[in-house]
């Protein structure tokens, strides 16, 4: 039996890569001239998120798609936005690269982005074309463009609801076989990463 079929019924998972996504952020952020607001990174990281697996079958971040008010947010790396890892986590990869400014409600560099190597040249590409057709929007211009994305979510009134990649990829006409492989294969990524967190 498959690990698709095992989990049938039951939400397609990533494993979260925070340094490839504290490198996509960071390059974000240098893309807008060392700091961003922290509503405008995330709608810049979803997107470039959704395109990357729409268009490969595997997401840059691995992170959780959720269905916000505000539009949708990426739940892991919202976390590390506000900042709540940075006393027991330090030296995370997260907080190695970008600072938190709740007084401007920004996320800022902490030095000027030379390590990217977490990131394809693909992921760049995507990042940067996202950055040229989103980036200088309004963050409240952006927030209303992404919320064309909340009815993937499967119940857009509802005020927090997960998006499940699968019914990302239905939207965006990827066949049912094809679906299935990505699950099964993301379902075995997810099961590897596991032993190896265990060993």
């Amino acid at each position: 039996m498959s690990f698709a079929g095992r989990r049938k019924g039951r939400e397609m998972r990533f494993w979260f890569d925070e340094a490839r996504t504290a490198q996509a952020a960071a390059y974000l952020v240098s893309l807008d001239g060392g700091e961003m607001s922290y509503l405008k990174l995330m709608k810049l990281l979803y997107l470039s998120d959704r395109e990357v697996f729409v268009r490969t079958g595997v997401p840059i971040t691995g992170d959780r798609w959720m269905s916000m008010p505000e539009g949708p947010i990426l739940s892991a790396t919202q976390d590390l936005i506000k900042d709540r890892d940075a006393v027991v986590r330090p030296r995370s990869p997260w907080h190695s690269l970008l600072l938190t400014r709740p007084e401007r409600r920004s996320v800022a560099l902490r030095a000027p982005v030379t390590d990217l190597g977490e990131l394809s040249e693909f992921h760049r590409q995507i990042l940067e074309e996202t950055f040229a057709t989103f980036g200088r929007l309004s963050s409240l211009d952006l927030r209303e463009s992404t919320h064309e994305y909340q009815a993937e979510a499967g119940n857009p009134d509802y005020p927090s609801h997960p998006i499940e990649p699968r019914a990302v990829l239905e939207s965006a006409g990827v066949p049912a076989d094809e679906i299935d492989l990505i699950e099964q294969e993301a379902e075995e990524e997810w099961f590897m990463r596991s032993l190896e967190r265990s060993a």
